[in-house]
């Protein structure tokens, strides 16, 4: 298995929620999600094994999120909060469970890792594009290979995948899209055109009616 094999999703390690078959706000977690605050709390889940080797960067990944990515794009409003530690100015998702409005705190990790969780806002998901296509964040030789897309889907007109990044069919565009329990979001940027357009919701699918109406304000085909 390589970094590659992890950024295209490709590696074949398991799932502890089957998308397929599962819903984001059911309770699919098989230990308690208190306990879920570092990556290496998510191998009993994937019935793993502790490492035999250090980090090659020596460091956490909230720490290296934090260092290499956050601080050079001048991300001051993004990080990884724990769910039950809030500061005020941080937003609760929410799902509903038999009719009843309830907070995410149960259907997710505590705090979130390599699959989300990070915390943010639109202007930092600017302040984000920015940096990267000015390669403050990685070089311009691995960002072009990060945004080729892999031939995951041979439908015309659907959007490919790259390594970490969605290709929408047709232009330059780039995307970033995912939800959860209580959390949705999607964000596009288009580099020749120097745009950007964000929705961040603290719903499961709050973000999709507001961002399929800004691709129809900027004809965009809905990615």
């Amino acid at each position: 298995m390589t970094v590659e094999h992890l950024l295209a999703h490709r590696s074949g390690i398991g799932d502890y929620l089957d998308e397929e078959t599962d819903s984001a706000e059911d309770y699919p977690m098989p230990v308690s999600v208190h306990r879920l605050a570092t990556t290496e709390d998510f191998l009993p889940v994937l019935d793993g094994y502790p490492t035999k080797f250090p980090r090659v960067a020596g460091a956490g990944y909230h720490e290296l999120v934090e260092e290499l990515v956050c601080r050079p794009a001048g991300m001051s409003d993004s990080a990884f909060l724990r769910s039950d530690d809030l500061p005020g100015r941080a937003a609760v998702g929410y799902v509903e469970i038999d009719g009843h409005w309830r907070t995410n705190v149960f259907h997710l990790p505590v705090r979130g890792t390599g699959d989300g969780g990070l915390y943010t806002t639109v202007a930092d998901q600017h302040r984000f594009w920015a940096a990267l296509f000015a390669h403050k964040i990685i070089t311009a030789p691995t960002l072009d290979r990060m945004l080729q897309p892999s031939p995951t889907s041979d439908q015309e007109g659907e959007p490919r995948y790259g390594l970490g990044f969605w290709r929408p069919a047709g232009g330059d565009r780039v995307m970033l899209v995912g939800m959860d329990a209580g959390v949705s979001y999607r964000s596009v940027h288009d580099p020749a055109a120097g745009a950007t357009y964000t929705v961040i919701a603290n719903t499961s699918n709050g973000a999709w009616p507001t961002s399929r109406c800004l691709d129809a304000i900027l004809n965009e085909p809905d990615g």
